[in-house]
């Protein structure tokens, strides 16, 4: 046993870091001490919210200070405070994974199998939780207030210091029954021009020519799979937005960007808000005002915006509220998923359809193009994790079902060797129409800003970029 005399000796000799003695436990178990310790403190002391994460890392120095047991795999005092730390404080193991700025998604499929996605290229993480309990405290922590459970075994969250995207889902739906994760972090800047043009989303045209949608009043379209950019690229081509043209923005969650501030005085110049949708909740199924993403962009008609933009449409009636606020004089944007300028217009014609079922095809088929002026295509190549821009088209009208789609610009993959060295090109296709031109007129562009997208590139083909890039092969092992 320790006497206080044999506990007073080991401290004159090794400091108030080694107290250990042959009794060993799990670090599980020192966990739950250490946090009965920190919740009587947190008590005792009345701590500040400001105050209160590192009030509770100089606890924690002290409670490994004044340990008097081993912990397993734990023989160095310093390497448990950090691990203490990172299990209080942030977020376990993948706290690395958290705090790297190049890491975007993180997923946590079981305790030991966590993979991340950085550079757009999917990896396994070299970490494990100790326990599927470990990965359990974190993922709890993680949802905050919000709880799943075997009657709700899946929800949507936001972390509560970063606000990044989480959905998580409990054991009872997973084969390994155990909790599972995907955090979806957002950057801490937005992208600058440059970033698109260094890695080669788009050349400096394309990005020019999409700059100017906002400015000469189009309705666009921003689609592509997720995580394949729809939200940068919408940031980058609001910058160039009249800041005296209202907008509102609704999403679910918050993402885009788009406050403008004066530099010399911090100000707010442009006249925008961003208002952000709940999930539909059955209690308030039937209330028309409940913030659901529909109900707010349908209010939002009411506040006189010139432009409207929804983060992602995703039901039936989201799809229709657009149409209808495009069709009623308003310039709108927004996203929703798919992978090419038809699919996107049969798409939205298809959900536009289960609320409206009565309305003839064709008339829908036709309105929309008659609407929407532009859709611009994304997508990430998990080869080599590249985010492309692989469409700009312009939609010129309808032949019955038909859409009538002029590609302005167009991303091209041309070969691919026997080493996995990939050949491709950004292509401009054709001049804008007419009615595009009317636009830029409208608009007070001087001609010669847009004078080259009026003229057809010769023989129907004009390479501006070329790339040949060699495929990073990863070996990941599921």
């Amino acid at each position: 046993m320790l006497t206080p005399e044999k506990l007073k000796q080991r401290r004159a000799r090794y400091g108030r870091a080694s107290l250990y003695t042959k009794e060993e436990i799990s670090f599980t178990k020192i966990v739950e001490q250490c946090s009965r310790y920190l919740h009587r403190l947190n008590r005792e002391m009345n701590l500040s919210a400001l105050k209160a994460k590192q009030r509770t890392r100089d606890n924690i120095d002290r409670f490994v200070n004044d340990l008097e047991v081993k912990v397993e795999g734990y023989e160095n005092p310093d390497q448990l405070r950090k691990a203490l730390k990172d299990e209080m404080i942030h977020y376990g193991i993948i706290s690395e994974l958290m705090e790297d700025p190049a890491v975007n998604e993180i997923r946590i499929n079981g305790y030991d199998r966590i993979f991340y996605e950085a550079g757009g290229m999917t990896k396994r993480y070299d970490k494990a939780f100790s326990s599927p309990e470990d990965a359990r405290r974190v993922i709890e922590r993680l949802l905050g207030e919000v709880r799943i459970t075997e009657n709700e075994p899946f929800k949507n969250a936001r972390t509560l210091e970063e606000g990044w995207r989480i959905n998580a889902i409990h054991g009872e739906i997973s084969h390994l029954g155990e909790y599972g994760v995907v955090i979806r972090k957002f950057r801490e800047n937005t992208f600058r021009d440059e970033d698109f043009l260094e890695n080669g989303v788009m050349t400096q045209d394309m990005l020019n020519f999409l700059q100017f949608m906002p400015q000469i009043y189009v309705n666009w379209w921003t689609v592509g799979p997720t995580g394949s950019g729809k939200t940068a690229l919408n940031e980058a081509i609001l910058k160039k937005m009249n800041p005296s043209d209202r907008t509102i923005i609704v999403e679910n969650p918050t993402e885009i960007r788009f406050e403008q501030r004066d530099e010399r005085t911090g100000q707010t110049v442009n006249d925008f808000l961003q208002l952000v949708a709940k999930n539909p909740d059955p209690e308030n199924e039937k209330n028309p005002n409940w913030p659901t993403m529909n109900n707010l962009l349908t209010n939002a008609l009411r506040q006189t915006p010139k432009y409207l933009g929804a983060g992602e449409i995703r039901t039936p009636e989201e799809f229709k509220t657009m149409l209808v606020a495009a069709q009623t004089g308003h310039q709108t944007f927004a996203t929703f998923h798919a992978d090419a300028a038809d699919k996107a217009l049969q798409r939205y014609l298809t959900t536009y359809l289960m609320v409206s079922p009565n309305e003839p095809p064709e008339l829908v088929m036709s309105n929309l193009c008659d609407t929407i002026d532009l859709i611009v295509c994304v997508k990430l190549f998990p080869k080599t994790g590249k985010r492309r821009v692989t469409s700009i088209a312009e939609v010129i009208g309808s032949e019955g079902m038909k859409p009538l789609i002029n590609i302005i610009y167009e991303y091209e993959i041309e070969h691919v060797d026997d080493d996995g060295v990939v050949k491709s090109s950004f292509v401009r296709r054709n001049a804008i129409s007419d009615k595009l031109v009317a636009k830029f007129k409208d608009a007070h562009i001087p001609f010669s800003r847009y004078a080259k997208w009026t003229q057809p590139p010769a023989g129907g083909r004009e390479v501006e970029a070329t790339y040949y890039e060699g495929t990073q092969k990863e070996a990941v092992l599921l």
